[in-house]
């Protein structure tokens, strides 16, 4: 089932974004992605309809 997303959801979420992007992008430092992890919290759920 797909439903719009609940701040309970973030942290899971995160966690998920966190681990795609550390092994999509293996050739960026991730100390980078895990740098960014309070800005993907506080900024882009804002600039959209989240849904999983």
């Amino acid at each position: 089932m797909i439903r719009q997303y609940l701040e309970a959801d973030m942290d899971q979420i995160l966690d998920i974004w966190l681990s795609a992007s550390v092994k999509a992008h293996a050739f960026i430092e991730s100390a980078f992605w895990k740098s960014k992890v309070s800005e993907m919290r506080d900024v882009y759920p804002r600039l959209g309809d989240l849904c999983i």
